[in-house]
C-alpha cells in the first residue's frame, strides 16, 4: 500500500519560497503552490466586478487580471511569513480589477 504524500502547510510553502528567493528554478514550484492556494479568492473578487462592466465582457478577462496581479503580489511580498499577505494582496488585486473595469467602461464611450 502506498503512503500518501506529506501535506505541506502554507507556512512551509512560504518558507520554501522565501528560501529560494534568488534561485529561479527552485522557486517555481512554491510560487505555483501559493498561486493555486490564493487563486479562488482572486477569482471570486474579480467576478464580483463583472456586473460593473457596461458591456457583457467575458469573465476570463477579469479573472486573468486578478490572477496576474496575485502572482505579482506573491513576487513582491518580502516578509518571511504569510501573516498579512492575504489582505494586502487582495487589496492590490481589487485595485487592479477596478482599474481594468474603469478602463473597459471608458473605452466603450
Amino acid at each position: 500500500m502506498r503512503r500518501p504524500a506529506k501535506q505541506i502547510t502554507l507556512d512551509e510553502t512560504w518558507a520554501r519560497y522565501q528560501a529560494a528567493k534568488h534561485e529561479h528554478e527552485r522557486r517555481i514550484e512554491p510560487h505555483a503552490a501559493l498561486c493555486l492556494h490564493y487563486a479562488p479568492l482572486a477569482k471570486y473578487l474579480a467576478l464580483r466586478y463583472l456586473p460593473a462592466l457596461e458591456q457583457n465582457e467575458e469573465p476570463p478577462l477579469l479573472i486573468a487580471v486578478a490572477w496576474l496581479e496575485l502572482s505579482r503580489s506573491i513576487n513582491d511580498w518580502s516578509k518571511p511569513v504569510e501573516a498579512g499577505f492575504r489582505d494586502w494582496a487582495l487589496e492590490r488585486v481589487r485595485r487592479k480589477v477596478e482599474a481594468r473595469v474603469a478602463e473597459l467602461n471608458g473605452s466603450l464611450r
